[in-house]
């Protein structure tokens, strides 16, 4: 508005100009044409004024749009202000001193039954392990509503289940895994915090997740009796230094999506504990889809301890146990493992990590056999030593030695690791590897 304001009043002044010159009758041609002359110069200016202005006021439009633009791009920046990206990768190589040959190299870390080394089976093999991505958008009093995403490539990924099978010639790196995906709110009250999705299980001391356990491999403890991860809805709280944590769930192990029966499972814990330490149990109940009302489940109690950097330490103790029915052999499958680790920091940098375990079961819980489904129990036990060192920031090599035995009650004990010739007639082996991690 402004502008053609100034515009009319400098074309106003020109038209009355312009009308004392024309009065001007007697005057003499010569004055006639100068005049004229210093008519046209001001129109000139009246012109070339009137473009300036046009000129600041596009400039003006366009700087309001380009705040309009800012604005709209704060309420995103926003957003991702409030969202927390984090990860790592990690790779390594392991070697099988049972020297198995080169065409068994697959798996042959696993045992006849598949039932060891689930994330690092192979031997005299150099794998990707996790490409790892974090992303939360945390719950708070402000901004009670959030997500959490677990999102994993590597040979872990193939392993869970990702979207690349796994087979001897395969890229296991591209495999991908969805670990978890779950809705959390703040309810208003009570310090409740709601999760709906896939989330990890609330069993065991170690996770699938590599740079949150003292050791490499993951122990018979967890592989052989503890899920991984569950389809559901889930409750957390917490009453001074009291949590708690209840929930409902598909089936009882690893992520079942659809549910295989019109079950569901009872997940539920209970902690307590004080600056440096905590002592929690938690449970997994239900009725599995074995073709009766019997039901199967595991307890389990974790105790930790971390009085200073420099030291930690945990004891993990589980009882699982499942109704009589064609998976297992005997009238009644059960089970316990015990297993207890500690890291002590040798330097700042610098660090050692010991873990053992010892398991048994009935009527092959852990399903492990000598081949002809004979057994009637076996003991299982484990150590495992690893030594860390944090080379530069956030890179961090580990060097791991473990030893596994196997005894099979009523069985044949060496029939279940493999030998130098590719068969599995041994009761014991010994890996040792190398994991280089580096978190972002």
């Amino acid at each position: 508005m402004r502008r053609w304001t100034k515009r009319l009043a400098l074309g106003a002044g020109c038209a009355l100009f312009c009308a004392a010159a024309a009065q001007a009758g007697e005057a003499s041609d010569p004055e006639i044409a100068e005049m004229r002359a210093l008519v046209e110069q001001l129109q000139g200016q009246v012109d070339a004024q009137a473009e300036q202005i046009d000129a600041q006021g596009d400039t003006i439009q366009e700087a309001q749009e380009r705040e309009g633009t800012r604005e709209a791009r704060s309420g995103i920046g926003g957003f991702f202000s409030e969202v927390e990206i984090g990860g790592w990768v990690a790779t390594s190589y392991w070697y099988n001193f049972n020297n198995p040959p080169g065409d068994e190299l697959t798996d042959a870390n696993q045992g006849r039954d598949g039932s060891f080394y689930p994330f690092h089976p192979d031997s005299n093999s150099f794998q990707v392990d996790q490409v790892w991505f974090e992303i939360e958008k945390p719950v708070t009093p402000e901004s009670r509503a959030g997500f959490y995403l677990d999102m994993a490539y590597g040979l872990t990924a193939a392993q869970l289940g990702g979207v690349t099978a796994r087979t001897s010639d395969s890229d296991s790196a591209n495999s991908f895994d969805l670990y978890q995906a779950y809705i959390q709110y703040l309810i208003p009250w009570g310090g409740i915090t709601l999760k709906a999705g896939k989330y990890g299980t609330l069993l065991g001391a170690e996770v699938v997740q590599t740079v949150y356990n003292y050791n490499v491999t993951t122990g018979n403890v967890y592989n052989l009796m503890q899920p991984i991860s569950h389809y559901g809805v889930i409750l957390d709280g917490e009453i001074g230094n009291f949590t708690w944590s209840l929930g409902g769930v598909n089936g009882e192990c690893c992520g079942i999506d659809p549910d295989n029966n019109s079950e569901k499972h009872l997940l539920a814990g209970a902690g307590y504990g004080g600056e440096t330490w905590s002592v929690g149990t938690n449970i997994l109940w239900g009725v599995a889809n074995y073709g009766d009302s019997s039901a199967t489940g595991t307890v389990d109690v974790l105790a930790s301890w971390n009085p200073s950097e420099r030291f930690g330490a945990w004891l993990n103790f589980d009882y699982k146990w499942a109704p009589n029915n064609s998976t297992f052999a005997g009238s009644s499958p059960a089970g316990w493992g015990l297993a207890l680790a500690g890291r002590v920091g040798i330097l700042e940098n610098l660090g050692f990590a010991l873990r053992g375990e010892v398991l048994q079961d009935s009527d092959q819980l852990f399903g492990i056999s000598d081949g002809n489904g004979n057994g009637t129990g076996t003991d299982v036990y484990g150590i495992t030593g690893t030594l860390d060192w944090t080379i530069y920031e956030n890179l961090v090599a580990k060097v791991e030695v473990r030893y596994d035995k196997v005894n099979i009650i009523n069985g044949k004990d060496d029939s279940v690791f493999i030998n130098k010739n590719g068969n599995f007639s041994r009761s014991d082996q010994v890996v040792t590897g190398v994991e280089l991690s580096y978190m972002f």
